[in-house]
């Protein structure tokens, strides 16, 4: 199975999470959940947002196995918001962020992204 980190300062993905089907914040160094879609991982492989990992070596005979790497941490409950500025701080992931804290989709594309920020931090 192909593992794969975060490289750029923030990215969304869909992923399962205790409270079901959720957008989540990753930031970078963050490893992203094996639930991933393919069509997610070749396109933010595309951007260069993400890269992958490479496999571990296999280990010559009557070498010690190394302990796996660890493993990716929990996506959590709280999504985390995006940067103001920079890579990941576009209207997109806004709205992301927004949809993932409650907000209504439709809601959310209508208004601008400094209104998100602002509508955001007020909660």
């Amino acid at each position: 199975m192909d593992r794969y980190q975060v490289v750029a300062p923030y990215v969304t993905v869909p992923t399962m999470t205790q409270r079901g089907q959720q957008v989540v914040g990753l930031g970078k160094g963050a490893f992203v959940p094996e639930d991933a879609s393919k069509e997610w991982v070749e396109r933010h492989l595309r951007k260069k947002m993400i890269e992958k990992l490479p496999a571990p070596a296999s280990p010559a005979r009557n070498e010690e196995v190394p302990p796996p790497p660890p493993a990716a941490p929990p996506a959590s409950d709280t999504p985390q918001a995006p940067p103001e500025s920079g890579p990941g701080s576009g209207k997109q992931a806004w709205v992301d962020y927004a949809v993932a804290r409650g907000m209504d989709r439709d809601e959310a594309n209508d208004m601008t992204r400094d209104d998100l920020i602002a509508a955001l931090r007020e909660e």
